[in-house]
């Protein structure tokens, strides 16, 4: 394996890099979206738009995958935009950056020319929390009928990860798709089941899936705790993915000991500065005493507190 192959992935790169294979994404829209707008939408013939509508505020919350889809009957199609947590935590707050989010996907197919794109925002939340957000009418609970209208009001979809039942995730026929979103589930559950992992894993085959295998390996050793289990899982694993996986666990071990390495030199060069000026000053305290030099002065000339140079001068004695 090449020794230049990243070991580092984060959760919105690594879905990203799943959905950016053609029979996932499908699959993930026709698991996730609801049946109620999937059959209005030819999802089949999707294009991927690499259009991203994040701005620099709110790519500290999200980052997202937009998908143009032909509209059934229609000769208009839809911006489907996956937006990634990138945080996994609650924040009730980000219904109000999807509106801007929203308002920003129109205003730039405003300034392109061209015909509006329905945008149908979708949320991918992967948090270990159930989390179901608030809208935006939630946050005014004592409004007078007559202002209601004034409350801005879209619908999104929610997808909290967490909620999906095994059967579900094994239902997905994409073999890419299933074995990310298995990874992702035992992030989030306290009692690891890694039969349905093992069936995904067995079944990717490295001349289709190639490009996909890495990231996927990486993930599962950098996010999953596999650590009192790995020898068990490992052996289950087929080849070639089973050495590759080897490969690149016995890396991210060796990087992590070299990472403890650097940081306990860095440290112990930090103490040894700190002591070292310490003594250094110390040693000017006394010299300075011993010369008949007056504390206050001494203060001026260390930086020290008087008080700490009368200790000083107390310990030598």
């Amino acid at each position: 394996m090449p020794k230049d192959i990243p070991l580092h992935i984060t959760h919105d790169a690594f879905l990203k890099s799943i959905l950016a294979n053609r029979d996932a994404a499908i699959d993930f829209m026709r698991t996730f979206l609801p049946a109620e707008i999937v059959k209005h939408l030819d999802i089949s013939s999707y294009s991927t738009d690499e259009t991203s509508f994040i701005n620099k505020e709110m790519s500290a919350r999200f980052a997202d995958v937009v998908f143009e889809v032909p509209i059934q009957k229609s000769k208009q199609s839809a911006k489907v935009a996956i937006l990634i947590e990138l945080k996994s935590s609650k924040d009730d707050n980000s219904i109000f950056q999807l509106l801007e989010y929203i308002a920003l996907a129109y205003r730039k197919q405003i300034k392109q020319g061209k015909q509006l794109q329905l945008v149908i925002p979708v949320i991918y939340y992967h948090g270990k929390q159930r989390w179901q957000p608030l809208k935006i009418r939630d946050f005014f609970i004592d409004i007078p009928e007559d202002l209601n209208d004034f409350i801005p009001s879209f619908e999104h979809i929610f997808i909290d990860l967490k909620s999906k039942s095994s059967a579900e995730i094994s239902a997905i026929g994409s073999i890419l798709l299933n074995t990310a979103i298995q990874i992702q589930m035992l992030r989030l559950i306290d009692e690891l089941d890694f039969s349905l992992l093992l069936t995904a894993l067995s079944k990717l085959d490295p001349e289709k899936y190639g490009n996909y295998i890495q990231p996927i390996i990486v993930y599962l050793i950098r996010y999953v705790n596999l650590r009192q289990k790995f020898k068990s899982i490992i052996s289950l694993i087929p080849e070639p993915v089973k050495t590759e996986t080897m490969t690149i666990y016995d890396q991210i071990i060796a990087e992590g000991k070299a990472e403890g390495k650097a940081e306990g030199k860095a440290e112990g060069k930090a103490e040894g500065k700190a002591e070292g000026k310490a003594e250094g000053k110390a040693e000017v305290v006394l010299n300075a005493a011993a010369n008949g030099i007056s504390i206050q002065t001494i203060a001026k000339i260390t930086g020290l507190s008087t008080r700490k140079i009368k200790e000083i001068i107390a310990n030598k004695r």
